[in-house]
């Protein structure tokens, strides 16, 4: 008995110190994973993952996954020598999409949040989400906040994106977006519910997400304005062709679900409409108002563009860009 009991006293300092180690990796484990990608943008990148950096919640990893970039992207990174930066990269340019997934595949912690290179964080958005989802139950899987759009010549905010709570249900997101990938504080295991990005989108990849989970769980909201979303030419919102596109692609991949409600497939119908006229292509233009008077006959709007698109295309054209496309520092913002 006595010398069992001195090989167990030997053995504990041994034993505890395992499991210190174990306790030890388990606190040193980052709680949230930032994920960044990026292309070609050198000079926004800084200030972005700056923000990051700078937040006052500090239990998280960042993941810049570098889209095949060109210019001195890595370089930028690396100079910020931070032990909680990892950089990642893709041999040839994939898109976003492939890059936040490849972010997803290498992160470890219990909630992700994504951000756009040239978007920027306030210093309590960490904190502010992180706090939300140790009030809520496990039925909530994302928090998102409000946002600023900010002019990036100016650095003048132009609007806030102020989302209110509404039942978020799929179709909720089929009608509208109401915020971007960078908003959101995601946990983990309801994106692993849903998968990642759709990489076969050519634009609204965010949007498609949001449809996603708000299927698989409850979202919730922090009514502050902690992200400023900067404008400028270099983003899909100004590059038409594949705002049109990915339109499309959305109105084929939820039929389904849109052509339960009448009134949120005209108005798909009628934005991409807008869209095709914008871009000229007004016989299908004119298709898209046909097929949202389809939907709702009642709305006389939809006849006077039907009209406008067959009888002055070129007016209609110009009254559309006047009327419902934003222009911001001379960059048009398509949606």
């Amino acid at each position: 008995a006595t010398m069992r009991s001195q090989a167990l006293t030997e053995a504990r300092p041994e034993g505890e110190g395992k499991v210190a180690r174990v306790m030890s990796k388990q606190s040193d484990k980052p709680r949230v994973s930032v994920i960044i990608p990026t292309h070609n943008r050198a000079d926004w990148l800084p200030a972005s993952l700056g923000s990051v950096l700078e937040q006052t919640y500090q239990n998280f990893e960042v993941l810049v996954v570098d889209d095949a970039s060109t210019d001195n992207t890595e370089e930028v990174v690396k100079n910020f020598r931070s032990r909680k930066i990892r950089y990642f990269s893709h041999e040839s340019q994939r898109g976003a999409p492939a890059a936040r997934n490849m972010g997803l595949d290498h992160a470890s912690g219990e909630f992700i949040a994504f951000l756009d290179d040239d978007d920027q964080w306030l210093p309590e958005k960490l904190a502010l989400q992180v706090g939300k989802f140790d009030q809520s139950g496990d039925e909530v899987g994302l928090i998102y906040t409000y946002s600023a759009v900010v002019s990036s010549l100016s650095g003048e905010t132009l609007y806030t994106f102020e989302v209110h709570p509404g039942g978020h249900q799929p179709i909720d997101f089929l009608e509208t977006v109401t915020f971007t990938s960078s908003v959101p504080l995601i946990r983990r295991s309801s994106l692993s519910r849903v998968g990642g990005f759709d990489e076969a989108l050519a634009s609204a990849q965010d949007k498609d997400m949001w449809i996603r989970l708000a299927g698989e769980c409850v979202f919730d909201y922090v009514p502050e304005v902690l992200v400023k979303r900067f404008v400028h030419g270099g983003q899909i919102t100004a590059d038409l062709g594949k705002k049109i596109t990915g339109r499309e692609q959305i109105l084929d991949k939820y039929f389904d679900h849109l052509f339960q409600n009448p009134d949120t497939v005209a108005k798909h119908l009628w934005r991409l409409g807008v869209l095709y006229c914008v871009d000229e292509q007004f016989a299908r233009g004119r298709g898209c108002f046909v097929g949202a008077i389809r939907q709702q006959p009642r709305r006389k709007g939809f006849y006077k563009h039907f009209l406008l698109a067959t009888l002055a295309p070129g007016w209609h054209r110009r009254h559309l860009l006047r009327r419902y496309i934003a222009s911001v520092d001379g960059v048009r913002i398509y949606s």
